[in-house]
């Protein structure tokens, strides 16, 4: 994509292995979770599962932009492995920035996937009673409430879940994800992964804490109140680097099948946007409103390629296995993925006008 990444060197690997074994297999990544389950650990044995973490515990030391073009390229390969590496990718970041010394011992086997670990703490967002609750013990917390979405059940053996403190403080804190009880009563219950019409395959689940114990040494942060929505301020533009991958995944499969005439500005005008991204992540003044209206653009010019795709398809798009279907449901899904409410409110704001 005409970027020059410091670490040159694992951009160019992380494309071969896209372009060579993930391409070619995308439908089938999306409908068969065994093989997903291979991808995701070929990415590991290539060093390539802890992109944001530093080259001196074996990761790629990608800065965010580059994170962000690398999951543009993931996700124009497939979807359903940007979204599932990119939970276990956001868990190995959050370690080598807040981790303690022990817990960092973990980075290189998480870059290589001997470890693999997902998170769980967007409901950290919502307004109203705490859906998870910490309370202070002599030995740590005791963690009660509903975690309504963790991603990578039977993918990842542990997950950073999110709870809230007596005093509204964000507590960021490891626990198993598999059913699990402890000698004090204590419990984790998994749902049977949900029936998702996009990421079907990601293996999602509700998550159930009856006062798990968490010990001192399992918790890996503990952050002010409102953190989260500080940091979904900052980083509105992240999530919008999947839409980016998924309007250029269209555009691989419209090549083959609209005239130049019709293929030529739909690629002018994706690339004219990919530069006002790349600019906005690079410019220390941009604003909010920017990066927002241009998160809100890409997410709908990703929607509006994934229709053109699929009605190029005539019926056949309708089926489960098509690529065009495929594209299109890749597209619901990132229209929503890391959805805050301020995005919502915009987003339908341009919609509705």
């Amino acid at each position: 994509m005409g970027q020059t990444f410091e670490n040159q060197k694992d951009w160019l690997k992380l494309q071969t292995y896209l372009h060579n074994v993930v391409t070619p297999i995308a439908e089938e990544l999306d409908q068969n979770p065994q093989v997903l389950g291979e991808c995701l650990q070929r990415l590991g044995d290539r060093h390539l599962l802890g992109l944001k973490v530093t080259t001196e515990f074996g990761g790629s030391g990608f800065s965010s932009l580059e994170y962000g073009l690398a999951v543009t390229e993931i996700a124009r390969a497939s979807g359903m492995l940007a979204f599932l590496q990119t939970q276990h990718q956001s868990a190995a970041g959050m370690i080598a920035r807040f981790g303690s010394d022990s817990q960092r011992q973990w980075l290189p086997q998480l870059v290589t996937g001997a470890i693999k670990i997902g998170v769980g703490f967007s409901h950290l967002r919502r307004s109203g009673e705490p859906m998870v609750q910490a309370i202070p013990t002599d030995d740590g917390y005791l963690l009660t409430g509903t975690i309504p979405w963790i991603t990578g059940y039977g993918f990842f053996e542990r997950a950073i879940a999110g709870a809230t403190l007596p005093n509204g403080d964000e507590l960021y804190g490891f626990i198993p994800l598999k059913q699990t009880k402890q000698n004090t009563g204590g419990k984790i219950d998994c749902g049977e992964p949900l029936p998702l019409a996009a990421m079907g395959m990601s293996q999602t689940v509700v998550v159930m804490l009856d006062q798990w114990q968490l010990t001192k040494d399992e918790i890996l942060v503990i952050k002010p109140a409102g953190s989260i929505q500080k940091g979904d301020r900052k980083n509105v533009l992240k999530h919008g680097f999947f839409a980016l991958g998924c309007a250029y995944g269209c555009l691989d499969f419209l090549q083959q099948k609209l005239e130049p005439s019709q293929f030529n500005p739909l690629k002018t005008r994706l690339t004219q946007l990919r530069d006002e991204m790349v600019k906005a992540s690079q410019e220390l003044d941009s604003n909010f409103e920017q990066q927002l209206a241009l998160r809100i653009q890409v997410v709908a010019i990703a929607q509006e390629y994934a229709q053109i795709a699929l009605i190029s398809s005539g019926g056949a798009g309708n089926l489960l296995s098509h690529p065009a279907q495929r594209l299109y449901r890749e597209a619901l899904m990132f229209s929503v993925f890391g959805q805050t409410s301020t995005i919502r409110n915009a987003t339908l704001q341009t919609l509705i006008g």
